[in-house]
């Protein structure tokens, strides 16, 4: 399992931390971020 280079793992203790911010580009989105911001600016 890929885990994030904003993340910090650790299975042993089923903890996980945010180290930083993640970068846009990092954030796996499945949507038109435009499409998204076209809609709420009715």
């Amino acid at each position: 399992e890929r885990v994030p280079p904003y993340l910090e793992v650790r299975h042993d203790a089923l903890a996980a931390r945010l180290v930083r911010l993640p970068e846009r580009s990092e954030i796996p989105v499945i949507c038109d971020e435009q499409l998204v911001v076209e809609h709420y600016s009715r």
